[in-house]
């Protein structure tokens, strides 16, 4: 008669299992929640720098309307000063983004090239008519569009992953500022009839630089 010791088997089946568990924790779901994570992390990054970039072109809009300068290179530096200030103030993923190097300009699309959790701006001047970039300086440059990035470190970083070339990755978000053209025209009539004793205003617009450009009758 042979006798077999079942709870030897039992404890190397048990072992097993045990082994098996640890193998899937370790090297399947542990790297997943790390995946996971920096995902959620990298998303909320977006969101979080599209909000400041927003405000940033809301600035730099508002800063344009109530500029009392005809020169127009002096608008819109008033205007990127008031934007880069305005994004400066926020914050993305708790980092203060008071550390923003100086903005850059141009009509060309920028080269980022941010350190870990630090962020770039980068201006552009685009005519509203067209929807093309226009030089620094030009009068049709009525609309402002604002790059920003982002230095994002995943969070690998914290574990001696940062030799390995693990980020920062960049985080680029855009926003356009400003207003459209109104042609607003109010007519008031208080004195119980229309005669020629009515006092009547006459508004005659021209763009900047006096050209005509929508062909106007001249005032007589």
């Amino acid at each position: 008669m042979k006798i077999i010791n079942t709870a030897k088997n039992r404890r190397k089946s048990g072992l097993a299992i045990t082994a098996l568990m640890a193998f899937i924790a370790i090297f399947i779901i542990l790297p997943v929640s790390f995946f996971v994570y920096e995902m959620t992390q990298y998303n909320l990054c977006q969101q979080q720098l599209k909000a400041c970039v927003d405000s940033a072109a809301l600035t730099a809009a508002c800063s344009t309307t109530a500029s009392n300068s005809n020169v127009p290179a002096t608008t819109q530096t008033n205007a990127m000063n008031a934007a880069a200030y305005m994004f400066a103030q926020n914050s993305v993923l708790s980092i203060p983004l008071a550390g923003t190097p100086a903005y850059t300009y141009g009509t060309v699309n920028p080269v980022w090239t941010p350190v870990a959790n630090q962020a770039q701006l980068y201006f552009e001047f685009l005519d509203p008519v067209t929807r093309l970039p226009v030089a620094y300086g030009s009068p049709n440059g009525k609309i402002m569009r604002v790059f920003g990035c982002f230095g994002f470190v995943p969070v690998f970083n914290n574990f001696g992953f940062a030799s390995l070339g693990v980020g920062p990755y960049v985080v680029a978000e855009t926003s356009d500022g400003g207003l459209p053209m109104l042609d607003v025209v109010l007519c008031f009539d208080i004195s119980s009839s229309m005669d020629d004793f009515t006092n009547v205003t006459l508004v005659k617009r021209y763009d900047n630089g006096g050209v005509n450009k929508y062909g106007l009758p001249p005032v007589i």
